[in-house]
Order: structure tokens, then C-alpha cells, then sequence
């Protein structure tokens, strides 16, 4: 038997015994008894193998029934387990995940499966959507539209520069990933265009929640309202090193944490040397319990990346236009730059996304790829 929601888990039954095995770490559970207890099960289940509550929840209400074939059925009709021959099919489709060490990839594809979604699509889907909304805030009421630093040291900004006139097209073959920046500094008022212009359409949607009680539509957006952008400063002329918070309401810098991080960011992304001679990065987080309060669903994790890439994209092409050149990259050490930027609450915002910037030369840059599409 296979256990959908964790894909290293057989359970077998056989008579009056009971097996569970953990392909992971070989870990086995043996049980033999007339007839098996179900609550013996239940204990194994959550203390040896980390079963979800929610399976559990359901099973628990199983406990007074003493029929070993009637647990069976339940996790066959639950598709918590399935028949041999189908997990003898299934073990072979993902072994390359195992192998390669994609577990947590694998559960949130194989959890994805099965996934019902509360809001299915109809032709007037806003009166399911509100009909959701009142009953959330009516039941846990309205999470905080706008994240606020309880240490902020000061708060930056600074006049704007002019929107850069450029075509669209030479912006967009401009684009390019640079991984060699120069020693060309970079001052506060183009680092502070960049993130005003890049990041309006987020304090806009932050900023129209304000009257939630008057349009539950305004959610519909909601990816928006649970991202947060920390600036590390390490080379801006007119503004000191140190970690800041950009504040979607007051659209200022919120410096929180002064000091040289170049060295830090650095270990925190793998020893990339791009970072040596970049003047600032972005760390773009999600708070989940916007999210989560919004979307009853895992699924919408997906929407979340999507809409993460889209404000990239915008971040991006705003600093080219400016001339500053992006590097992008997801390979982050999540347990070292969640303690650089002091998130503490693990239940509510996780980094997700790195961006680095810093100057160019455009004739060294990897333009090559375009120049030779001839």
C-alpha cells in the first residue's frame, strides 16, 4: 500500500498484522495482534512517521471500531493508500525524484493531485468570492494590510528621477543577465526611481484594501498584498549601508539594521562572486498568512510564484532602463538570510526570491547572445 500524502510511506495489511515502512530511512512498524487497535495505529502514525493533522483528525474518529478491513477501505477511499500493483507503478515514476533528492517537490506535486478547489469557476465567480470573504472576516477577521518594522532606525527618500524615455523594443533587447558588474557607483535617487516605479503597482493594490469593507472584489488581487521587499545597501552614493524595508504605504526606505552585509549576502547565495561588486540586492518575501487567509488552497502557491516573476520583471526593466544592470537567482540559504533580515515568525513570511544590482559595461556584457542571432 502506498501513502499518497508522503511518498516514502508503505503500509501493507496482512491478517491480523500490520506493516509500515518508511523508504526513506528504512524505519519499519510491525504489529500483530487479534484485533489490530486502531489507535495503536493512529500513535505510530503521528509519532514515527509525521502523518498530517488532518488525516489524522479524520482517523481518529475511526477509533472505536475494532475491524482492521474497515481502516483499510477508509484509506483506499480516501486515496491515502492504493492497491500494490498501482504503487509498484508509482514507486517507478518517482524514483528519479528520490534519487535526485526532489522530495519536497514531489509532495507538493503528488499533494496537487487530489486538490478541490472552494471557489470553482462559474460565470459569476466575484459572488462566490464575496460570499467567501464575509464569511473569513466575519470568522477571523482582516489580516494587517501593511507590514510595519517595530525597529526602525530611519526612514529615506528622495525627489525622483524622470521616467526614462525608451522603446519598448530596445528595452526589451537591452535585458540581459549581468554576472559582471563594474566599480561605477550608483546614487540614492536612481535606486529609489527604480523601487517607486517597479513597485507601484503593489503599493496600488495594498493601498485600495484600505476600503475592503466596501468591495470584497478588491482580493481578488491578493497575490500583491502578501509580498515584502528588504534592500540591502552595500555601495549607494547618499544613503548609508545597512538592511532596509521598503514601506508599501509610506513608500520610504525603513532602514532597520546598519552595517556592511556584502560579505553575508554573499555566503547567503552560494559564494556568487557577482555579488563583490554589486551595489545593492532585493530580497522579495511572501507573508503566507495574507496569503493563506486569502486562498484556502494550496494550489495558489503557484499564483504566488507567477506574480513574484511578473514584479521581477518589472524591477527589471525598470533598471535597465536607468542602466543598472540585474542579476536574478533562487538559490538562497533560507535559515541564514531569514536571521540576517530578522523574520522570527516562521508561520508567516519566507524569502523567496534574490535580485542584485550594480553597473555595467554594456560592450562586455553578454549581449553576444542577441548579436548572433543573425
Amino acid at each position: 500500500m502506498f501513502y499518497i500524502g508522503n511518498p516514502y510511506l508503505i503500509i501493507d495489511f496482512f491478517g491480523d498484522k500490520l506493516r509500515i515502512k518508511n523508504l526513506e530511512n528504512s524505519k519499519i512498524f510491525l504489529y500483530s495482534g487479534d484485533p489490530i487497535k486502531i489507535s495503536k495505529i493512529f500513535e505510530v502514525l503521528f509519532n514515527g512517521f509525521k502523518t498530517e493533522k488532518e488525516i489524522l483528525g479524520e482517523l481518529y474518529k475511526l477509533l472505536g471500531k475494532k475491524d482492521s478491513f474497515i481502516l483499510w477501505k477508509y484509506f483506499l477511499e480516501k486515496d491515502i493508500v492504493v492497491e500494490e500493483f498501482t504503487f509498484n507503478k508509482l514507486k517507478s515514476q518517482i524514483e528519479i525524484w528520490l534519487k535526485y533528492n526532489w522530495t519536497h517537490s514531489l509532495l507538493f506535486h503528488v499533494g496537487s493531485l487530489k486538490l478541490n478547489y472552494i471557489e470553482p469557476y462559474t460565470d459569476n465567480p466575484n459572488d462566490i468570492r464575496v460570499s467567501n470573504y464575509e464569511k473569513y472576516i466575519q470568522k477571523d477577521g482582516f489580516p494587517d494590510i501593511y507590514k510595519e518594522i517595530n525597529s526602525v532606525i530611519f526612514s529615506y527618500s528622495t525627489e525622483l528621477l524622470e521616467l526614462p524615455k525608451v522603446n519598448i523594443k530596445d528595452l526589451l533587447y537591452s535585458r540581459r543577465t549581468v554576472r559582471n558588474f563594474n566599480q561605477d557607483k550608483i546614487d540614492f535617487k536612481t535606486l529609489y526611481s527604480i523601487l517607486y516605479f517597479s513597485l507601484e503597482k503593489v503599493s496600488f493594490v495594498r493601498s485600495k484594501l484600505e476600503n475592503i469593507g466596501k468591495n470584497f472584489c478588491l482580493l481578488k488581487n491578493s497575490e500583491f498584498t502578501s509580498l515584502e521587499f528588504y534592500i540591502v545597501v552595500f555601495d549607494i552614493i547618499g544613503l548609508e549601508p545597512g538592511i532596509y524595508h521598503f514601506n508599501l504605504k509610506t513608500k520610504k526606505l525603513d532602514l532597520f539594521k546598519r552595517g556592511y552585509f556584502r560579505e553575508s549576502v554573499k555566503d547567503i547565495q552560494m559564494g556568487q562572486h557577482v555579488v563583490n561588486n554589486a551595489k545593492f540586492s532585493i530580497y522579495i518575501t511572501a507573508d503566507f498568512h495574507k496569503l493563506i487567509w486569502r486562498y484556502r488552497y494550496s494550489h495558489k502557491l503557484r499564483s504566488l510564484l507567477i506574480q513574484i516573476g511578473k514584479i521581477s520583471q518589472d524591477i527589471i526593466n525598470f533598471s535597465t532602463s536607468y542602466d543598472v544592470g540585474v542579476f536574478v537567482s533562487p538559490a538562497i540559504k533560507d535559515s541564514k538570510i531569514e536571521k540576517l533580515l530578522e523574520i522570527t515568525d516562521l508561520e508567516r513570511e519566507s524569502v523567496l526570491y534574490f535580485m542584485c544590482f550594480g553597473k555595467y559595461d554594456k560592450d562586455k556584457s553578454e549581449s553576444y547572445y542577441f548579436d548572433n542571432l543573425k
